[in-house]
C-alpha cells in the first residue's frame, strides 16, 4: 500500500479550524520552525564515531564501539573525536584495624627493705613513703590506666638474707625493684642486681659508679662531702676552716666511710685538721665513750652523718662529755623531731627537700593510708621521692612499657616535678648521666622553740660518679 502525504493539515487557533495546507505563508512558516529546532537540538552521539576520527561540531559527545566516552574537540584546524577520561569511582575505604586490646593488668613492682631490724629506722620509712604514694596512684586511677601491684619483703635487716629476697624479686620479673634498705645490706645484694640489670630505685648507694638501671634519692658521695664542706664554711664564715680542729661522726656503713674520706680530703685541703673520726652502728646504739675521745680532742666544729635515731644519740653524748662548740649535720638528722630533740642553738642542719610535716598534703595522705608511724622520719619523704621518680617515668612511657623502656623513660625526664607539696632545692632532674635528683641544699637551725632557714641555695656540685 502506498504511503500518502496528508492532504490537509488543520490547525484550530481558538477562532476556527484553519487548513494550513491550503494556506501557504502559513504552511511556509511552520517548516521554518521545524528546521530551527532541529538545527539547534543537541546531538548527543554519533553512530560511526571513533578516535582521532572526524566529527562536525565541537562539544558533541558520543561513544565508541569500546564503550569509551568520546567529545568533539578543535585540534588544530580539524575537529576530531577525542577520547575523554572517565574518573573512576574512589575505592570504598578499607575497614579500620580493629584496637589494640587495652591493657588493664597492674604493674608489678617489688619492694625490698629493712622493715625490722639493725637498719629499721632507714628501711621503714623509705617503704612508709613509697607504700604512701603508690595507695594514693591505686586511689586515683593508677598510671597508664593501670594500678601498681606493690609486694614489701623485710630483710631483717640481714644480709644472707636480702640475697634470697633480692633473688625471689628478680624471679618475677617486676619492671622496677625498690630498695629500702641502707646501704650495708644494699652492698650483700648488690652483685645480684649487676647480673639482673632491672631498674633498681634505691634509698642508699654505694658510691659507685653510675650504672644505666641504677636510681637513688640519696646524694653521692661527692656531693655530701662537698654539701658538708659548704656548710662548715657557711659556719666558720670569712676566717674559714684553715687552722680548726674538726672531729667527724658517721654511721658504720660503706656508703658513709666513702663520704667521709672524701670530706676529710677537702677539709684538709682547706688547712682544717681532721682531728678524729668516729663511726657508730645503724642502730644507733650508746656513744658516751666516743664522745668523750672527740670531746678530748677540743674541736672547733663537729659534722655529722648518721640517720635520725643516731644523731639524736650522738649529738646529747657529746654535749653531755661537755662540748659547747658548733654542729654540722647532714639530712639523715635534720627533720623537726630530731632537731627539736637535739635542742642546740648551735647546730646546723642540712636539708635538700621539703620533709613530711603536720598539715602538709604527704602528711594527710600518710594518715590516709595508714602510713604515719615513721613520718617524722627524713627518710619518709625520701621514700615519697623514690615513688615520685618512678611514677614520673611511667607516665612518660606507653602503657606496654618494660624495664627498658622505663629506664629510657626516666633518663629522658629532665627537670620533673613531684605531687603532695614536696620539692627540692632548684627542683628534681635526672638524665642518662644523673641517676640522683637532688643538687642544691638550704641549712637550717632551732632557735629555740622551732626550725628555721638560715641559708638557701647551696650548689653540691654534680654527682660526680666515679668511673669504675
Amino acid at each position: 500500500m502506498e504511503d500518502k502525504f496528508p492532504e490537509k493539515i488543520v490547525f484550530n487557533n481558538g477562532k476556527g479550524r484553519v487548513d494550513l495546507m491550503n494556506s501557504p505563508r502559513r504552511l511556509l512558516a511552520v517548516l521554518a520552525v521545524s528546521a530551527l529546532a532541529v538545527t539547534f537540538m543537541p546531538q548527543a552521539q554519533a553512530a560511526s564515531a571513533t578516535a582521532n576520527g572526524a566529527c562536525k561540531k565541537a562539544g558533541l559527545t558520543a561513544k565508541a564501539a569500546s564503550g569509551a566516552k568520546l567529545v568533539c574537540t578543535k585540534s588544530g584546524s580539524k575537529l576530531i573525536w577525542k577520547a575523554v577520561a572517565v574518573k573512576a569511582a574512589a575505592p570504598a575505604p578499607a575497614p579500620a584495624a580493629p584496637a589494640a586490646p587495652k591493657i588493664t593488668t597492674p604493674w608489678q613492682v617489688e619492694i625490698v627493705g629493712d622493715v625490722t631490724g639493725g637498719s629499721s629506722g632507714l628501711g621503714a620509712p623509705y617503704v612508709d613513703g613509697i607504700s604512701t604514694y603508690f595507695d594514693n596512684v591505686n586511689a586515683t586511677g593508677g598510671i597508664q590506666g593501670r594500678q601498681i601491684d606493690y609486694n614489701v619483703v623485710d630483710t631483717g635487716s640481714d644480709n644472707t638474707k636480702s640475697q634470697a629476697v633480692i633473688r625471689d624479686a628478680i624471679s618475677k620479673k617486676p619492671v622496677a625493684i625498690f630498695g629500702a634498705t641502707g646501704s650495708t645490706t644494699l652492698g650483700a645484694y648488690f652483685p645480684l642486681l649487676e647480673a639482673a640489670e632491672l631498674p633498681f630505685i634505691s634509698g642508699n648507694s654505694l658510691g659507685k659508679k653510675n650504672y644505666p638501671w641504677f636510681y637513688s634519692a640519696v646524694m653521692t658521695t661527692e656531693q655530701l662531702s662537698t654539701s658538708l664542706t659548704s656548710a662548715a664554711l657557711a659556719i666558720a664564715g670569712k676566717t674559714g676552716v684553715k687552722g680548726k680542729k674538726i672531729a667527724i661522726v658517721g654511721i658504720d656503713s660503706p656508703a658513709t666511710h666513702i663520704t667521709l674520706e672524701a670530706l676529710k680530703g677537702k677539709l684538709e685541703k682547706l688547712g682544717a685538721s681532721v682531728m678524729d673520726v668516729e663511726y657508730n652502728l645503724p642502730a644507733a646504739p650508746p656513744f658516751d665513750a666516743q664522745a668523750v675521745k672527740i670531746v678530748t680532742g677540743s674541736p672547733n666544729l663537729v659534722i655529722m652523718q648518721l640517720g635520725a635515731a643516731g644523731t639524736v644519740v650522738a649529738a646529747k653524748a657529746i654535749k653531755n662529755a661537755g662540748y659547747n662548740g658548733q654542729f654540722v649535720i647532714q639530712y639523715g638528722g635534720a627533720d623537726d623531731v630530731s632537731i627539736a630533740s637535739i635542742n642546740n642553738q648551735k647546730a646546723t642542719f642540712l636539708r635538700p627537700y621539703t620533709y613530711a610535716t603536720p598539715g602538709s598534703e604527704m602528711y594527710k595522705l600518710a594518715l590516709k593510708y595508714g602510713n604515719a608511724g615513721t613520718i617524722s622520719n627524713e627518710g619518709w619523704a625520701r621514700g615519697w621521692i623514690l615513688a615520685g621518680m618512678f611514677a614520673a617515668g611511667l607516665k612518660k612511657c606507653t602503657a606496654t612499657c618494660d624495664a627498658k623502656d622505663l629506664e629510657a623513660a626516666m633518663d629522658s625526664l629532665g627537670n620533673f616535678s613531684m605531687p603532695g607539696g614536696i620539692s627540692a632545692e632548684n627542683g628534681f632532674f635526672l638524665s642518662k648521666d644523673v641517676h640522683t635528683p637532688l643538687s642544691e641544699v638550704s641549712l637550717w637551725s632551732f632557735d629555740g622553740s622551732r626550725t628555721v632557714q638560715v641559708v638557701d641555695g647551696i650548689k653540691i656540685g654534680p654527682p660526680g660518679y666515679p668511673t669504675s
